[in-house]
């Protein structure tokens, strides 16, 4: 009967660890993704964070979770990724022909 308590016990504290380890987690991507909007303005923030999200979520999926992407869900996150690069470099281009006019 001990040992079914001591499961128990064992599964609180490792989903209360990784409770804990999500809120860390999301801390710092709103405190990187803050500073991100500080440093470089909003677009190109929440282009390289849209697009650090796409690439760790796989890879940590695979590495905690066993998750096996496929060659569709690879093909469709490339494509967001470059249509956020296209977005980021076209509006700096606006950027640069407003200051030079």
């Amino acid at each position: 009967m001990r040992s079914h308590y001591k499961n128990i016990e064992d599964r609180f504290f490792i989903r209360l660890l990784l409770f804990i380890t999500m809120i860390v987690c999301n801390a710092a991507v709103w405190r990187f993704f803050v500073r991100g909007l500080q440093q470089c303005g909003s677009v190109k923030a929440t282009a390289i964070s849209s697009s650090t999200n796409y690439i760790c979520s796989a890879i940590i999926g695979f590495a905690v979770f066993g998750e096996v992407t496929s060659l569709l869900w690879w093909s469709g996150m490339t494509l967001i990724i470059w249509g956020l690069v296209l977005i980021v470099t076209d509006q700096e281009e606006d950027n640069i022909k407003e200051k030079s006019t």
